[in-house]
């Protein structure tokens, strides 16, 4: 029973005990398991006859499950077509018509040595049977436990043999691994495998997605680190040229200020030594004419005063 079931019975049914075996929800070990996977293209009708002809020609009795009705009845008329004789047991079927195909079925004349059924047919039926075939894989791992269970039983000798369609090829694979490494098949179905997938899928998408992650981050980091001595070099450049910039002006002003200084150091020096020496001249010619002027009157007055006295 699976761990849900087993703590609903341990509630209602406090102390009860429970007994194990470590070959539960395993392979059968006289029972030898085949899967014939099959590719779109092949006719799964000639499939099956080709698995069951060698196997009636040995006086085997087979089962032939199926998941359906319709599926079943299919079967049914395709081997009838083809002169094998086959009785049915499925839900359709009534009761008193069932048993007797059973009893047909399990008898030594070998009329009817191939019975075509559904899962009904599973559980609860005490038969002997050489060979089980699954036209129709099973939806879980616990039914193809419970078809198998057909043969093989008490320690005889089994054949199980599985026709695997693309839509069925996860489920069988993961069963088939199981029991290659003789594991429990309980917890196998192709909604817990489509959940695991589904997971894993997750899973790598989300490494594949921090590993571009990662990528694009070391690639930004190159660009970057590729682009910083350029940027370093545009901005020395800027930098210098700035400064190339700001300096002419100032040499050209400190050209046009030393002009200046110069045109007005000239003009202070030309003017003052033209007028001192102009205004030497100025100040020689008024002094000479000053002196010249006194002179005279002085002379004028010594002949004034030399004429009165003499007068």
């Amino acid at each position: 029973m699976t761990k849900a079931v087993q703590k609903l019975v341990d509630e209602e049914f406090q102390g009860i005990g429970h007994l194990r075996t470590s070959t539960l929800h395993k392979k059968i070990a006289s029972a030898r398991h085949d899967f014939i996977k099959l590719s779109g293209s092949e006719n799964k009708l000639e499939a099956l006859l080709q698995v069951l002809e060698p196997s009636l020609a040995k006086g085997n009795r087979v089962m032939v499950f199926c998941n359906t009705l319709n599926s079943s009845r299919a079967v049914d008329h395709f081997l009838n077509e083809n002169q094998i004789s086959t009785v049915n047991y499925h839900g359709e079927v009534p009761a008193e018509q069932r048993v007797e195909n059973l009893e047909r079925f399990k008898s030594n004349d070998g009329d009817c040595p191939t019975l075509v059924c559904t899962d009904l047919a599973a559980r609860g039926l005490d038969l002997d049977v050489d060979h089980v075939i699954m036209f129709d894989f099973p939806l879980n791992s616990i039914d193809y436990l419970h078809r198998t269970g057909r043969t093989a039983r008490m320690g005889a000798k089994g054949k199980v043999t599985s026709l695997v369609a693309k839509k069925n090829l996860i489920l069988a694979t993961r069963i088939e691994e199981a029991i290659m490494k003789n594991e429990s098949l309980e917890s196998l179905s192709v909604d817990s495998i489509k959940r695991d997938l589904a997971r894993s899928h997750i899973n790598e998408q989300k490494e594949r997605n921090a590993k571009m992650v990662r990528v694009s981050s070391l690639k930004n980091k190159d660009k970057a680190a590729s682009k910083s001595p350029a940027r370093s070099k545009a901005i020395v450049t800027r930098k210098t040229s700035a400064a190339k910039s700001s300096k002419a002006p100032a040499i050209s002003k400190a050209k046009v200020i030393k002009v200046l200084k110069t045109s007005r150091t000239s003009s202070r020096g030309s003017t003052p030594r033209g007028t001192t020496s102009s205004g030497k001249k100025q100040s020689g010619s008024r002094n000479s004419g000053v002196t010249r002027s006194t002179s005279k009157l002085n002379v004028v007055g010594f002949r004034g005063r030399s004429s009165v006295k003499a007068g």
